[in-house]
């Protein structure tokens, strides 16, 4: 089997149609006629709401189309930047565990810092400090955890 390398201007044309597709959905997604929230559950009413908007406004297909689909932009953009990742790793000599341990420490300085960006904001604005809830929720985002419990997701965007 043989694959086809990308170029670096082809990824960017790429990852600029998925950006394209994320801002388009945000836009439609709140303009009528709407088809529902379409990212993070399946519900089998939104093809329908989906199907009934394009044959009732077909000329508000471009609109139903972006607000439904559009969402597909996050997975182009994480595929081509996993790629492109991929790809700069297979000529370097590095073990697993020293590869992991670099995204650790990125990953782990970011959210940190949102961390205590949110606890000073809430502070701030809301002149309170974090509930038991709040940190049984950062605690499975520092383990990354959230994303196997329901309504941790976004739990505290």
């Amino acid at each position: 089997m043989q694959i086809k390398n990308i170029s670096k201007d082809e990824t960017l044309i790429y990852k600029g149609i998925g950006i394209l597709l994320i801002a388009l959905h945000n836009f439609f997604h709140w303009m009528p006629p709407g088809t529902g929230e379409n990212e993070f559950d399946f519900d089998p009413n939104r093809i329908f709401n989906f199907l009934n908007g394009v044959v009732k406004y077909p000329l508000e297909f471009i609109n139903l189309f972006l607000s439904y689909f559009g969402h597909y932009g996050v997975q182009i953009f994480i595929f081509i930047s996993g790629l492109g990742l991929a790809l700069s790793m297979l000529n370097k000599e590095q073990t697993w565990g020293k590869f992991m341990l670099e995204r650790f420490k990125k990953l782990y300085l970011l959210l940190i810092t949102g961390i205590i960006f949110y606890f000073f904001l809430n502070i701030i604005l809301y002149h309170k400090l974090f509930s038991g809830y709040d940190y049984r929720e950062m605690l499975y985002k520092l383990l990354f955890i959230q994303t196997m419990r329901s309504g941790s997701g976004l739990s505290l965007s």
